[in-house]
Parts: C-alpha cells; sequence; structure tokens
C-alpha cells in the first residue's frame, strides 16, 4: 500500500506556520518515537490510584501521550492565532521574535504539562525537577534560561494545586508579555488539556465542539448510532472536503463556515466510486455476465455506453473474449477476427455479449430467462454466412460440446450482421430491467437520505430516521431485519454466507435462502469492493489517533513522512489484513485520513497466530488502535488500545484480546517468545501444528513452555538468547517458588546428566511414588518415606541423605499438601510440572558446575 498526503494550510499567518514547523519537524517525532507507547492518563498504575481514591481523575480510554499534545494543540493554536489577530499582536507576515518566543514556550510547555504521567510519577512538581532538564536533553529541544522558567511556569500552572509555585516574578514583563502569557497561554494549554479526550459516544464530540465555540465559531456534524460504517464514513470523508475543519473522526468533525449537504454530488460520488471500481462491480466470463453496477446506477443508454467505454478503457477489448477456447486453431483464428473490428463493431459486441450472457437473478431468473430466449431468436440464430471466418472453423466450432465456445461464434456473427445499435441497446435495457428492476434496484437517492437520518448537525437530527417494518420470515432482511425480497445469491453476499441454515430453519421458514435490503446491499458493496470478496473475514477497525486535525501542510512533511513511511512499510508487509485507506481509493490529490478500515481472512487459528504477530508489531511501531469485530458490528468506543470481539478461546485465557497501551511492549516479548519457541521446534509444514498447540497449551497452563522448550536439542542455548522472565511471570511467583527450590535441593544431591530422562528422572518417579501412596491411602509421613527410600536406593550417598529428605518434605508438604490442595493435577499438567523442574534443575547444576569450574581454577 502507498499512503499519500496532500499538503493542506491550516494555519493563517507565517508565524503559526513556521513556528509549527520546527516543533513537528523535530520535538513531536522525537516525542513519538519515546513516548509512542506512554499513555496520556498514566496507564494501570493511575488507574489503580483513581480507583482507590489515592488520586482523582476518570477512567478514561487508551490514548498515547504524543496522540493527546497533538490532538489538543492544533485545534487550540487556531483559536490563539485568531485571538492574537483581533488583538493586532500578530499580522498574516510578520515574525514579532517576542511572540515567536512565546508560542515556541507554549508548544513545549503543552508537550511536558503531564510529565509526571511520562515518567510514572504522581507529583507534577517533583517531575519537572527531576526530569524536565533530562527531557530537554532527550527531545533535541534547545531552550534559554528565560524560556525555560517560562515553560516550567506553565506545565506547572496546568494543575490548580501547583498554579502559583513558581512567582510571577520570573515571568518576562517587557512588553506586557507576562500579561500574555497568564491570560493568553495558561487558557490554552487548559483548552488543549480539555478538548484533547478519546472520543467514545459521539457525547465527547459534542464536548469539544461545545468548549471550542466558546472561542471560534464552529459547527459539528456527526453519525450517531449508525450500523452502516462505511457508508457514513464515506459521507464523512466526501462532506468534509468543502469546509475548514478544526477535529476529524470516522464518523464526524467539527469545522468552521457553513456546511451543503449537497444530495445529488454524494449521488455522483457514489456512482464515481463504483466505476472506479468496475471490475468488481461487472463481471464477463466464457458463460456468463453479473452487471450488478446496474443495482445502483440508472440502468439507460448512456450509462451502458460509459460502461463499455471504462470496460475497454481499462482493460482492453479482450476482457469481452478471454479464454475463448484451449484449441490453438481456434483461438488464434476468433481471436484474429476479434481484433480485426472496428470501434463501432467492438462496441456492437460488447452490447451483444450482454444481452447473451446476462445471468438472472435469484428472484427473477423465470422472466430473464424467457426474456433473453426471445432476444437469442432474435440475434443469436445462426445461419449459413460465416462472414469470412474458415468454414472449417466453424464446423469445428459447432460440432465442439463446448457451449461457451458456441457463444463466441454466435456474438461474431451477430455483430457482422450489423444489427441497429439504437435496437440493441433498447433491447438490452428490456432485459436490465427486468433483472434489476424492482426489488432488486437499490435507489442511491433514498439510500442517502436514509443514512442522513442518523446524521446530526450541532446536536439536532438532519432529517428523521425512516423506520421500516420488519419483514416475515421469507422476507427479512438476514442482516437489520427490514422487508425485503432481494435474495442474497452469492456474488451479492460480503462477511456472511447466502445460505448456509440449520434444517430446523429450513423446515420452519419452508425457505432455503436469505434476503437482503438495499441499504445493507449497499453497506456489503462498498465493503467487497474496498477490501475484497472473501467468506470467512473479520472487520478491523484502525484508528490512528481517537481524532485528528488534518495537519497534512507542507510544514510537518518531515512528520508525515517520518510516520507515514514507517506506516506504508507495515501496511505493506500485512496486506493480508489491510487493504485499503479509509479515504475510499485515495488519489495524489487526497489527503491520507488516519482512520483505517481491513478485513482479515482468520478462519485458520494459524492465520489469527500470524495475524496477531503483524498487529503487535503495527501497535508497537505506532501506538494506533485496533478494534477487531464482527463483519457487520459499527466501529466502537475503544477502551483499550487492542480490542479483539473475536479471538480463540487461547488469546481470552491469556487476557490478549484487551490490551492496554501500556502492555503492548510485555505482550509482544511474551508472544515473540512462543513464536520463536514454535517455529525453532519443527521446520516444514509440521511447524504450524506445534505453534498452535505450543500457544494452546501455553494458555491452558504456561508451565507448557517448558515442556515445548524441551523438545529442542539445545534448550538452553534458547533461553540464553531470550529473557524467560516474561514466562515465570505468567507461571506465578508461588509455583516458581517451588520449582526452583526443588531444582536447587535436586542439584545438591546430584548434578543433572546429558538425557532428557536423567533431568527429569528424579521427579518424575518421585511424583509416580506420591500417586501410588495417595491412591492406596497411605499417611502423610509415609508416603515422603516411600519417596525417600525410592531416592536412597538411586542416589546411595550417605552425605545426601538430609537433601532427599528435604526434597521429599518439599515434594508433599508444599506441592501436593500447599499448592496442590491434596489433590493430584492430570497427567498432561503433571508433565508440565516435570519439565519445568527439568529445566531448572539442569540450570541449577550448570550454574553450579561452573563455579566449582571457577574455584578450581582459582586455587
Amino acid at each position: 500500500m502507498e499512503i499519500k498526503v496532500k499538503p493542506k494550510k491550516i494555519f493563517k499567518t507565517k508565524l503559526f506556520q513556521n513556528e509549527t514547523k520546527v516543533y513537528f519537524s523535530k520535538a513531536f517525532i522525537n516525542l513519538f518515537k519515546k513516548y509512542r507507547l506512554k499513555p496520556a492518563k498514566g496507564g494501570r498504575i493511575f488507574e489503580e490510584k483513581v480507583r482507590s481514591g489515592e488520586i482523582r481523575g476518570e477512567d478514561l480510554p487508551d490514548m498515547s501521550y504524543p496522540m493527546h499534545i497533538l490532538n489538543g494543540i492544533i485545534p487550540s493554536l487556531k483559536v490563539l492565532e485568531n485571538k492574537w489577530l483581533n488583538k493586532g499582536l500578530i499580522n498574516e507576515n510578520n515574525e514579532d521574535e517576542d511572540i515567536k518566543m512565546l508560542l515556541k514556550c507554549l508548544l513545549i510547555a503543552f508537550t511536558f504539562h503531564d510529565i509526571n504521567k511520562l515518567h510514572n510519577e504522581i507529583d507534577l512538581k517533583t517531575s519537572v525537577e527531576k526530569y524536565f532538564e533530562e527531557d530537554l536533553k532527550d527531545l533535541e529541544i534547545e531552550l534559554n534560561e528565560e524560556e525555560k522558567e517560562i515553560v516550567k511556569y506553565l506545565v506547572l500552572a496546568t494543575e490548580e494545586r501547583t498554579r502559583f509555585i513558581i512567582p510571577d516574578d520570573k515571568l518576562p514583563t517587557r512588553r506586557g508579555l507576562n500579561r500574555l502569557i497568564k491570560d493568553d497561554l495558561i487558557e490554552i494549554i487548559h483548552l488543549a488539556d480539555s478538548i484533547s479526550i478519546p472520543i467514545g459516544e459521539y457525547n465527547d464530540l459534542l464536548k469539544i465542539w461545545r468548549k471550542l465555540r466558546n472561542y471560534v465559531d464552529v459547527n459539528v456534524f456527526y453519525f450517531d448510532e449508525i450500523p452502516y460504517e462505511v457508508l457514513a464514513r464515506f459521507i464523512v470523508e466526501r462532506l468534509r472536503e468543502s469546509v475548514d475543519c478544526h477535529v476529524i473522526s470516522p464518523r464526524g468533525f467539527i469545522y468552521e463556515g457553513n456546511l451543503e449537504i449537497d444530495e445529488d454530488y454524494l449521488i455522483k460520488s457514489f456512482e464515481e466510486f463504483l466505476y472506479r471500481n468496475i471490475e468488481k462491480m461487472v463481471e464477463v466470463n466464457r458463460d456468463k455476465a453479473q452487471l450488478d453496477i446496474f443495482r445502483f446506477i440508472d440502468i439507460s443508454e448512456e450509462n451502458v455506453l460509459k460502461l463499455i467505454e471504462k470496460i475497454i478503457s481499462n482493460f482492453g477489448f479482450e476482457y469481452f473474449y478471454r479464454g475463448i477456447s484451449s484449441d490453438e486453431e481456434i483461438r488464434d483464428a476468433l481471436t484474429k477476427e476479434f481484433e480485426g473490428f472496428d470501434d463501432e463493431e467492438k462496441k456492437r459486441f460488447a452490447i451483444l455479449t450482454f444481452l447473451y450472457k446476462l445471468t438472472g437473478n435469484e428472484s427473477r431468473k423465470k422472466e430473464v430467462n424467457k426474456l433473453k430466449s426471445k432476444f437469442n431468436d432474435k440475434y443469436f440464430k445462426t445461419n449459413d454466412e460465416t462472414f469470412g471466418l474458415d468454414r472449417k472453423i466453424v464446423e469445428k466450432i459447432n460440432s465442439s460440446k463446448d457451449n461457451a465456445l458456441k457463444k463466441y461464434l454466435h456474438l461474431y456473427i451477430a455483430t457482422k450482421k450489423g444489427f441497429d445499435e439504437k435496437e440493441m441497446l433498447a433491447d438490452l435495457i428490456t432485459l436490465l430491467n427486468e433483472n434489476y428492476g424492482g426489488s432488486e434496484r437499490a435507489n442511491l437517492k433514498e439510500i442517502i437520505n436514509e443514512l442522513l437520518g442518523y446524521a446530526y448537525l450541532n446536536g439536532k437530527k438532519i432529517k428523521d430516521i425512516k423506520f421500516e417494518d420488519i419483514g416475515s420470515k421469507k422476507n427479512m432482511c438476514s442482516l437489520c431485519g427490514r422487508e425485503t425480497k432481494t435474495v442474497a445469491i452469492a456474488n451479492l453476499c460480503f462477511g456472511f454466507k447466502p445460505r448456509g441454515f440449520t434444517n430446523r430453519t429450513v423446515v420452519s421458514l419452508g425457505n432455503t435462502q436469505k434476503n437482503i435490503c438495499s441499504v445493507c446491499l449497499t453497506e456489503i458493496t462498498f465493503r467487497k469492493l474496498i477490501f475484497g470478496k472473501k467468506e470467512n473475514v473479520q472487520a478491523v477497525y484502525i484508528d490512528a489517533y481517537d481524532y485528528f486535525v488534518p495537519l497534512m501542510e507542507e510544514n510537518l512533511t518531515k512528520y508525515v513522512e517520518s510516520v507515514g513511511e514507517k506506516l506504508g512499510n507495515l501496511m505493506n508487509d500485512a496486506k493480508s489484513f489491510i487493504s485499503a485507506v479509509y479515504g475510499f481509493n485515495v488519489k495524489k490529490e487526497e489527503q491520507l485520513s488516519p482512520f483505517l478500515m481491513g478485513f482479515v481472512d482468520i478462519s485458520k487459528q494459524i492465520e489469527f497466530i500470524r495475524f496477531y504477530k503483524r498487529i503487535l508489531d503495527f501497535v508497537y511501531e505506532t501506538g494506533f488502535k485496533i478494534y477487531l469485530t464482527y463483519p457487520f458490528n459499527p466501529d466502537k468506543a475503544k477502551r483499550e488500545t487492542i480490542i479483539f470481539d473475536y479471538a480463540p478461546k487461547s488469546f481470552k485465557k491469556l487476557e490478549w484480546d484487551k490490551v492496554r497501551i501500556d502492555e503492548i511492549e510485555k505482550i509482544r516479548d511474551e508472544f515473540e517468545l512462543l513464536w520463536r519457541l514454535g517455529y525453532t521446534l519443527k521446520g516444514g509444514s509440521k511447524s504450524d501444528n506445534y505453534m498452535i498447540s505450543l500457544f494452546n497449551d501455553y494458555a491452558d497452563n504456561p508451565m507448557a513452555f517448558y515442556f515445548y522448550l524441551f523438545k529442542l536439542d539445545y534448550p538452553h542455548s534458547f533461553a540464553e538468547k531470550y529473557n524467560l522472565n516474561l514466562i515465570n511471570q505468567r507461571i506465578g511467583v508461588e509455583k516458581m517458588n517451588i520449582i526452583e527450590k526443588l531444582a536447587d535441593i535436586a542439584s545438591d544431591i546430584e548434578w543433572a546428566k546429558g538425557s532428557a530422562s536423567s533431568k527429569t528422572s528424579m521427579i518424575r518417579e518421585s511424583l509416580e511414588v506420591l500417586k501410588t501412596g495417595v491412591k492406596r491411602g497411605y499417611g502423610d509421613e509415609e508416603i515422603k518415606s516411600m519417596m525417600a527410600g525410592m531416592l536412597y536406593r538411586k542416589y546411595p550417598y550417605p552425605s545426601k541423605k538430609e537433601k532427599i529428605e528435604e526434597f521429599c518434605k518439599v515434594v508433599y508438604d508444599e506441592l501436593f499438601k500447599g499448592l496442590w490442595n491434596d489433590k493430584l493435577p492430570s497427567k498432561k499438567e503433571l508433565r508440565y510440572w516435570i519439565y519445568a523442574f527439568a529445566f531448572h534443575y539442569d540450570a541449577k547444576s550448570r550454574e553450579k558446575r561452573s563455579a566449582r569450574t571457577n574455584q578450581e581454577e582459582t586455587q
């Protein structure tokens, strides 16, 4: 995928353009690189303190710290620019050094206004004292002493409890700069902080609008609770082209000026989008022709000819005669004739192809076939005239059992007969109306009106929603329930199957088909055009940011290139789950929109695992939010950075289906350990099976990791490359303490030897004795004595007697009686305990062997 952006000027003055250019080309990029996974609200540490009442605050959805800065500062800077223009402090071209210095300080101050959150501290004043100078250096920000004092003053002024820590006499008084700092800059920082909230419900967009309109005359357009996600986004994208936006979101925007909702323009945009994707709206093969574009556009001579012109322009005239025959002689002869057609003959051939091959829709098949039969008699009855085609070729075609090949011959002869174009077009339109008329047609004007029934302008509905009756069981839309008679045949479906009822449903309905209404059909068609046609898919919504100001202007090119190039590379590397930008076929002159959508086929677990790896890498690099859901669920508020409505049971057990932004790195590292172990185990076709088993078993019991690790020839070589602390954390402190304690005692009894069997034998055989003793109902001391007796015989060293007894005591008292609560685990779980012990037993033995060697070498 290629990401393209259009520079867009958002500031009126050179001062604001130039100063933001400096900030975004350096300081913000460095902030993004370092803190892209830092939560703006402090993450789980702060959430716990909020819940406990230790500090005040809200349990807000995730928002990364850099995006909190970005989302708040741009709309607020536009407010400040207007304010200073009205005061006469600035004009379009001046570069006043003092005002420039204040603007620079404002940008840096808002960057650090939550400096305590960057360092997981509670107290803002302490954080400024400890980290301010260090952070300036890290982000390569240069400030003189006066600027530092102003920035610190503004940072501390963002909280009431630290508002007066720095005295006002530290501020510069020349030209009343201190008053501008106190009256304007503090106010702008508070505004930026208050409006930079994640948009959850669209009431949040209204909250931002209400705060902004106290300073500037802005309006808000948005869709609320609309099930037609793609169509809503399409309309938002088209409408915001003509206004100056302060804030945009996937389903709404805040803007200056007057918004004209031109329904004719929207209809034209819909149609142009369909024509841009003509290869998916029209399909002509050897046997059939599907012209579903006429479900949406007017059936007229003009549109039929336009369709033919676009097909020939996009794909060449050969589109109409692909795959003539496998017989080389016939193929070459017909191809030569077709290539010799003039423009009028090409047009006639295309019209006749549609007439001859049009596929009848399910509900109209009988009527369409009757009409086609009439036109076949009119146009395609063969005679002795071959119009220059070698008679031997004609005879060879006629004697063939290939009916599709015979159609090419009939089309050739009909084209050469020179039927009147107007008459053919009239017959084709009659046929198209029979096939796509009535319930099979989607009236775009009515659909757009219905969609606008979900839209609001400044908090008031634009139109009333037209509620349709719920259909009977036989005539109910499969997706929304309204009454419809349009049959959901295979080529109309996306994300659901046209059939697939249970036997009980078939009997109770007396029906084996599903129906779909025109609005749902349009939504499906747009999704299919953007994302391709697959059955087993999940919807992927990606919010680059919670909301975003279109700051793709030339002074931010470096930022765009830095983030955009990385995003583009990630997209190219993950084509299986991202196939389109929300901007709908983004063209060179269009700007990148930060809200992305895609679809992924993850019907197999190994596909999901690979997909999840790419998601973790993607989020790690960008900090963007990911929402995976079922195909027709709309985008929703994302409290966490990763939310999967669909995930295998193993991922839900591991709690990887909902991940906060400050957990991304940890989970990515843990996943990477499993991923690398899975592909180290076996190469070739068996890798997938090992990978699936590893993830499932690990989710059931994290100690399974050591069982799989022990399958490697050199498990410790693998372990030395990676930090297994995350695995041990997942297992839990209590279990790991017992494992390591047993391993330590065992290595004092005897160092582990080379084979896997010898490394597991001590614990394995002890557990067998334990199992026998428990089964026979022996007492506690008797079972420990039985275990010890078995180990005495195996390790007949008098000096090790105490260690053997200690080992047995830990196995019985701490493991069986304590952790297992007098119940033996399953055979599978026991195996995991055995191999977890074996790994650590071997590790302890290596450690003690190495210490002995070092001691001997130093003596």
